[in-house]
């Protein structure tokens, strides 16, 4: 780690992408438990203010500084290992939520937050105010200025699944139902599909489905977003990269699209992605993606690359040297010399 910032990974032999997104594998670094995850079940997913990323999973944080974990548990003073969410606060302090309590994490001490129930569900900063939201498996709380207080908003909070912040207050989430709240008034919006999460990016409000992808409009108004390739279904998270292309998470694998020149890929084990059923997407500040699945983390580079290897018609991954002809690139391996024309490539033998 270079000044909080997590660098990326060098690899031997990296050529520019400049083919269409299908169809090609990319470098991914792969990340499980035996590459020091606490447990390879992603369900948490920031990037601090120092950079660092924190990885919950079942069994503990994951605290990355681009080369190796360190590992938080109850042991360094969680209240609980089963991470449910994680969430920055504006003083940079990282709040920890789990099955069993809430913590605080100020300048690298660990502290609980006392909690009337401590199984916790999900937390969220609103927009607009430094307030955090808590809901429990049983209640709705509000912290706000270090005071914690109970929210009365819906008369059975234990059946709502989730909740996000919003530009005009909070929307909170059941199995097929959203509730924007604004100002005290909550409005309902029945949804078409099961509710896997809700998030409010690039001024939309986009709900993930069982079903696909929709987007809920100021009327309650539900669209279902029609860009996803056929059978990409349970969506479980999305996000916009900083040249505003959409990536989406789903049991499938992650889709991505190029909005301005319309080109897109899925991304699967077939091309490096660690596992297909991906849960959580984070966008750090070097415009890296981290993506979160059941069996570990994928990171993939905030470059695009075409990768080439053996199965491609290389005589061998060692690649001495590489000169550049009129219509391609004549390139020098351990085991003879290749040429790359127009994406394909042809071995000489020596």
């Amino acid at each position: 780690i270079e000044g909080g910032r997590v660098k990326r990974p060098v690899i031997l032999l990296l050529l520019a992408l400049s083919l269409p997104l299908a169809a090609v594998r990319y470098p991914f670094i792969n990340y499980r438990s035996s590459d020091g995850l606490p447990q390879s079940n992603v369900t948490a997913m920031l990037q601090d203010s120092d950079g660092y990323i924190w990885i919950g999973t079942q069994s503990g944080i994951g605290k990355f500084d681009g080369t190796r974990f360190e590992i938080l548990t109850t042991r360094q003073g969680l209240a609980g290992n089963y991470i449910t969410d994680l969430e920055l606060g504006r003083d940079g302090d990282v709040w920890v939520a789990s099955q069993e309590g809430l913590n605080r994490i100020h300048e690298g001490r660990i502290s609980a937050w006392p909690l009337a129930d401590n199984f916790v569900r999900d937390i969220a900063f609103s927009a607009g105010e430094p307030t955090l939201w808590v809901l429990t498996a049983n209640s709705l709380f509000r912290v706000r200025d270090g005071v914690t207080a109970r929210v009365d908003l819906f008369a059975d909070p234990a059946r709502l699944s989730g909740m996000a912040a919003s530009a005009g207050g909070m929307v909170f989430f059941g199995p097929r139902t959203i509730y924007r709240v604004q100002n005290g008034h909550v409005r309902e919006s029945a949804s078409p599909e099961r509710i896997n999460f809700v998030k409010e990016t690039a001024g939309h409000l986009f709900v993930g489905c069982q079903g696909g992808l929709f987007v809920l409009n100021p009327f309650g108004e539900f669209k279902q977003y029609s860009g996803l390739p056929e059978g990409m279904s349970d969506i479980s998270d999305i996000l916009f990269d900083r040249q505003n292309n959409l990536w989406v998470a789903s049991r499938s694998g992650v889709f991505y699209r190029n909005l301005q020149s319309g080109a897109s890929a899925v991304f699967t084990m077939a091309n490096g992605l660690i596992y297909d059923r991906a849960s959580k997407l984070l966008l750090d500040r070097e415009g890296n993606i981290f993506i979160g699945s059941e069996f570990g983390i994928s990171q993939l580079s905030r470059h695009l690359f075409r990768m080439y290897g053996t199965e491609d018609g290389l005589p061998s991954t060692q690649v001495w040297d590489m000169l550049e002809t009129d219509d391609g690139l004549l390139l020098a391996c351990d085991d003879g010399v290749a040429a790359l024309r127009q994406g394909a490539i042809r071995s000489f033998a020596v």
